[in-house]
């Protein structure tokens, strides 16, 4: 029972130790490829978002150069002052001057839908309106939607989200994005240069980065209107916009392991334009980011409990290779100690080199022990007869067998018989005791001596003293 007990301990430490060391590594292994897999995923969304900002920027910004150049020319600023009191022949020599001069400055511009002049005095003009499908009807561009953060406040150039075209008289209507410049002589604003931009060239933009089917693009506008959202319609815009500000937060604060892998919710990144001043807004669900990550981590569960088993097993034998040797050396100990120092019955093998060689040590170190005790009780032994030795020379026996004579015939003299028996028995005990100075006794001897203690020690207890 004890050995069983030492060998469950001892491999219950083994495990404990090798779990912990197994623990350790995977827990922190898996949480620094979590946030690494996490921040790379997520900054890999920033990046493209950026980009496709970017690019769709410079759309916007490259209609700019057009848009003024055909603000500020002669013509176009003559027609828009003098369209009422203009010829039909003037009108028609300044259409084909537009035309010349749009037809340069719109060259290899394919994203381009149309540019449209309207002035405030009634003229219209658009540089595509021979093709069947922008002939512009009877439209009022002044009191539209797409000229009224233009119609007011400083001259600068104004965005419109995606619209259709409706203000062609085509039955299949397109859908653009409008840039506004306003159009002005001194401080009098004398008409506007719509340029469209085909809706398909910035939509595919941002739908390329729309990589998951649970995301979700947003274009919100300065005044918070939300101009354009395209992906997953569980995903409402306004909480979008809402959880903007929260998703920083709570993305700055994520540092555990769990918190990454079961965060719910969506987590929305967003870049606003230099250009246009609109925000673009990325959301994506924390389920699709981190559904890898989660299918890697139940992996490493799996892992670690067939490791866990392993480690047990191991450890059990581990216990085993490490006992087994003491237990032989303690067998090799009972061996000795049962056959009384006899080595040569003692040819066991404890097991492993460095083992035997222990136990080789043990076996010496027995065998120096049992040969200092013999020592040490020969000595002991030498010593006690040396003693005896030494009482023996300073007893002078002829002395004492005169004196006990001396004393016998002085009882004898007073007539004192039991002093008398007891001073020969005395003597006879003495002289018993001193053997004339030799190491081996005779039985006979002994029992004679033995006969003399017990006589006087019956004479001294009045014969209470029975002996045969």
């Amino acid at each position: 029972m004890k050995k069983s007990s030492l060998q469950f301990e001892l491999s219950l430490k083994i495990s404990l130790f090798f779990i912990m060391i197994m623990l350790a590594v995977s827990s922190g292994t898996i949480a620094y490829l979590s946030n690494r897999y996490n921040k790379i995923i997520i900054d890999d969304m920033n990046s493209n978002l950026v980009n496709a900002v970017n690019t769709i920027d410079y759309y916007f910004d490259d209609v700019k150069t057009p848009m003024v150049m055909i603000s500020r020319n002669s013509s176009i600023q003559k027609v828009l002052k003098n369209y009422q009191g203009m010829t039909n022949r003037e009108k028609l020599d300044t259409v084909n001057q537009l035309e010349d001069f749009v037809q340069n400055i719109t060259t290899f511009k394919s994203f381009i839908n149309d540019i449209i002049v309207v002035g405030v005095n009634g003229y219209l003009y658009n540089i595509y309106r021979e093709s069947p499908d922008k002939y512009i009807g009877d439209y009022d561009f002044l009191n539209s939607k797409y000229l009224a953060d233009s119609s007011a406040g400083p001259v600068r150039l104004t965005y419109t989200g995606q619209h259709p075209t409706d203000y062609y008289m085509s039955s299949v209507l397109s859908e653009v994005y409008s840039v506004v410049l306003p159009i002005r002589s001194g401080q009098k604003r004398i008409g506007y240069v719509i340029c469209d931009l085909k809706s398909e060239t910035i939509n595919n933009i941002l739908n390329n980065n729309l990589k998951e089917a649970q995301a979700k693009i947003i274009i919100q506008d300065e005044k918070g209107a939300i101009l354009y959202e395209e992906g997953n319609e569980e995903i409402l815009a306004e909480e979008v916009v809402d959880d903007k500000n929260r998703s920083n937060e709570t993305e700055a604060s994520k540092k555990n392991i769990f918190e990454i892998l079961f965060a719910r919710g969506n987590y929305v990144t967003s870049v606003t334009s230099e250009v246009t001043g609109w925000t673009y807004y990325y959301a994506e669900s924390y389920e699709t980011i981190n559904s890898f990550l989660k299918k890697v981590f139940m992996v490493h569960i799996v892992i670690i409990a067939g490791m866990l088993a392993v480690i047990a097993f191991f450890s059990n034998q581990l216990s085993r290779l490490i006992l087994k040797p003491l237990k032989n050396i303690a067998f090799m100990i009972r061996e000795m100690k049962i056959n009384q120092g006899d080595y040569r019955k003692n040819s066991y093998n404890a097991g492993g080199q460095n083992v035997n060689e222990l136990s080789i040590e043990i076996e010496q170190m027995i065998r120096r022990l049992e040969s200092l005790i013999n020592e040490n009780y020969i000595y002991e032994l030498k010593a006690k007869d040396a003693q005896i030795q030494v009482l023996t020379n300073q007893l002078s026996p002829h002395f004492l067998y005169n004196t006990l004579e001396a004393i016998n015939w002085m009882a004898l003299s007073m007539k004192q018989k039991e002093i008398s028996n007891m001073v020969v028995l005395l003597g006879s005990f003495l002289r018993l005791s001193l053997n004339k100075g030799k190491n081996i006794y005779m039985v006979r001897d002994e029992l004679n001596h033995l006969k003399c203690y017990l006589d006087i020690q019956n004479i001294r207890c009045k014969g209470k003293i029975l002996f045969s």
